[in-house]
């Protein structure tokens, strides 16, 4: 096999490690995060898609020191008045503000000591997220792979239907997880900590500088072994343009290049499946007649009924084309069942080509991982080593075997003796117990979200808003959307989300007390409606999101006062905004806002109410600011009004309710309370759908739609 790490071009960088070892499952990983952190002395650095500070490390049972994260990075800085902690992670979107402890950064912050510092990352394009899984101790340690420092991470290879050490913070148990990491020391761990520190200097504009002195020995953990030593290891990066940053999609190279240099066996385990681009490279290796054998392990499903909706469909759909291709019968697409009908989520990032090639990263096979989110993956070759050709069969054996419930040693005799590693797993399979399973794709695709699900589930490129704008209203030239315009949107839904929880917890209890305590003292009359409505008027006015006001007008006051000072409220400060962007003019919109309104204004003179109502609808700018552009644009005052509230009015109802009925699930979580929320998630779900489809059919008919 060539060469495939070639820098600039499949990888970043090529850097010598001095030890490499393989850490599979989040007990291994966790425990070797918890011997190395004491060890720093001058540096730890952090990059994850989801770290919390109160993530337990290793069971409190078996430790007499501090088992958190938090805790531990806490410890080790007030020994050692030199090191310095920073803490990257992604700033999140509204789809997984339930899956996340709420305030988290504030609790970083509040909680942790002060030379433990953290920051959100938020240096991306819209649609994007940051999902590199990065720690580098001293420079001279570093761990990589798809592991994030989190809740529902840690498990042992065994995979026991019941734990009792895997639980959340809050003690709730959780299912069995699997995932792999690697650890690598020497020049390979200084180079990782590089890629951290340009990651931070994206995120933060502040640098950082390498350790001029380098710890030795380097703080290798005792319980792991390294499989390794001395061996070259690429870095591969997935990362968009954004801002000064130019684009990297070293790891698409770089799997285009190993599925094209496989002569014996191709082996994946990937969360999700659904590039296309890979569909397209697997499946002309499956017609060569002497092509590679394809093994993929994957999950049965995903969790959630929007990602089974939209991920499951489409990775469906790619695996009918790879059954189609599969002429020869060299394909086997699995999933790890642990016994029963119950499947292990398997969350690994991993490829073994040939035994010749050891992949270990945060990227699934997907569109976005192979050219939008930021991904960072470690791959070593064995070049003619003997030792690092083992180290590759040890890896793939080592999860086959995991997943079958087999000793390694059995199933490298089974795929000696019967020359495949297919034929191995389903000589090896179960009918009963821990086994692998073939994954039977649906003989239909999912309809829910079938238009609309590659778009927006699993980009190739950052959505852009303003061109979802320009299908509703007609062509225009297409002006980049202000990435403030679009994390604000992103930010109002997660304050609302906040503000629910606020509600469930301790803290949000008593403050709540106090809230509803003013409340039943204020008259619910005329003047106090009118008090509340111009105030909220006021606060919209001058740039606080409108869908913040309305959530909290449906907490504070219920949902039908809520509805109503949030309906009169929302036209009033429409009305305001309107007034004042005709008497003063686009310039003065343009200056005040800080972003250029010329695109807005020509789409809303185009097309009267139905412009208001896209405007309303696709949120390309502020609320103040859409009010504001509407009055410099000269749309007439009946559009307006009649756009404005054709459009906000079920919108203000659908979250007043939504949110009634969420706080009420909640209280009282039973099974027709949720189907209630489903239900109103699913209708909003629809219109959304309606909305494209519409849009689709208003720009076909307009003529010279660009």
């Amino acid at each position: 096999m060539t060469t495939l790490l070639e820098p600039g071009v499949t990888c970043w960088r090529v850097e010598r490690a001095d030890r490499f070892a393989m850490l599979i499952d989040g007990a291994a990983y966790f425990r070797a995060l918890y011997e190395s952190i004491p060890q720093a002395r001058s540096s730890i650095l952090l990059l994850g898609w989801d770290i919390d500070r109160r993530t337990v490390l290793v069971p409190r049972e078996t430790a007499d020191e501090p088992v958190e994260l938090g805790a531990r990075l806490d410890q080790v800085a007030r020994r050692h008045h030199r090191l310095r902690v920073h803490v990257l992670c992604w700033d999140a979107t509204i789809v997984y503000a339930l899956e996340r402890p709420w305030l988290m950064a504030q609790r970083w912050k509040v909680d942790g000591h002060r030379r433990v510092r953290f920051h959100p990352d938020c240096a991306h394009p819209f649609g994007a997220s940051h999902h590199q899984k990065v720690v580098v101790i001293d420079d001279a340690l570093a761990f990589a792979g798809g592991l994030d420092i989190t809740s529902h991470r840690w498990d042992t290879p065994e995979h026991a239907q019941y734990d009792p050490w895997r639980k959340l913070p809050s003690g709730i148990p959780y299912g069995p997880f699997h995932d792999v990491q690697c650890a690598v020391d020497g020049a390979a761990a200084r180079a990782l900590g590089d890629l951290v520190r340009l990651r931070w200097e994206a995120c933060t504009c502040e640098k950082l500088r390498p350790l001029t002195r380098v710890t030795t020995p380097a703080p290798w953990p005792a319980s792991t072994e390294p499989w390794i030593e001395d061996v070259p290891v690429g870095i591969l990066r997935t990362h968009p343009a954004h801002d000064r940053l130019e684009p990297a999609n070293e790891i698409a190279r770089f799997t285009e290049r190993a599925f094209a240099a496989a002569r014996e066996r191709i082996y994946i385990e990937s969360m999700y499946l659904t590039s296309q681009a890979i569909g397209r490279a697997l499946c002309e290796r499956l017609r060569e007649p002497d092509g590679p054998e394809i093994v993929i392990v994957l999950s049965e499903k995903s969790e959630g009924w929007l990602e089974h909706n939209t991920m499951d469909a489409l990775r469906d759909g790619l695996l009918r084309e790879l059954h189609a291709a599969d002429r020869h019968g060299r394909l086997g697409v699995y999933f790890p069942r642990l016994g029963g009908s119950k499947s292990l989520t398997l969350h690994s990032k991993v490829m073994v080509i040939d035994d010749e090639v050891l992949r270990i990263g945060s990227a699934n096979l997907t569109n976005r991982s192979l050219s939008l989110d930021t991904e960072c993956d470690v791959a070593t070759e064995a070049s003619g080593r003997d030792d690092v050709r083992a180290a590759c069969r040890r890896a793939r054996h080592a999860l086959v075997a995991e997943h079958l419930g087999v000793k390694q040693k059995v199933l490298a005799e089974a795929e000696r003796e019967l020359g495949s590693l297919n034929a191995a797993i389903t000589a090896l399979a179960s009918d009963s117990g821990r086994t692998l399973s073939h994954i039977h794709t649906a003989e239909t695709p999912s309809v829910a979200f079938s238009e609309t699900a590659l778009a927006l589930a699993d980009p190739m490129e950052p959505i852009d808003a303003n061109e979802l704008v320009s299908d509703l209203v007609g062509p225009e030239e297409r002006r980049r959307v202000p990435r403030r315009a679009l994390a604000l949107g992103a930010i109002t839904l997660l304050v609302l989300v906040c503000a629910a929880l606020w509600q469930l917890t301790d803290l949000g209890d008593r403050g709540t007390a106090v809230v509803e305590g003013w409340l039943a003292h204020a008259p619910r009359s005329m003047l106090f409606i009118s008090v509340t409505v111009l105030l909220f008027a006021a606060l919209t006015s001058l740039g606080l999101p409108v869908t913040v006001a309305i959530g909290a007008c449906a907490l504070t006051l219920g949902t039908w006062i809520g509805f109503v000072v949030a309906a009169l409220g929302s036209f009033t400060s429409s009305v305001v905004g309107y007034s004042l962007g005709r008497a003063l003019g686009g310039e003065f919109v343009e200056r005040q806002s800080n972003r250029s309104v010329e695109s807005i204004k020509n789409a809303l003179r185009k097309g009267g109410i139905l412009s208001i109502v896209a405007l309303r609808v696709i949120p390309v700018a502020p609320f103040a600011v859409v009010n504001m552009a509407a009055g410099a644009a000269r749309v007439s005052a009946r559009d307006f009004v009649i756009g404005t509230v054709v459009a906000m009015t079920p919108g203000i109802l659908g979250l007043s309710v939504l949110i009634d009925r969420i706080m009420a699930a909640l209280r009282h979580p039973t099974f027709g309370a949720w189907t209630v929320v489903g239900a109103l998630l699913l209708a909003m779900a629809a219109l959304f759908a309606g909305i494209m489809k519409w849009a689709r059919r208003r720009r076909q008919s307009v003529p010279n739609a660009s």
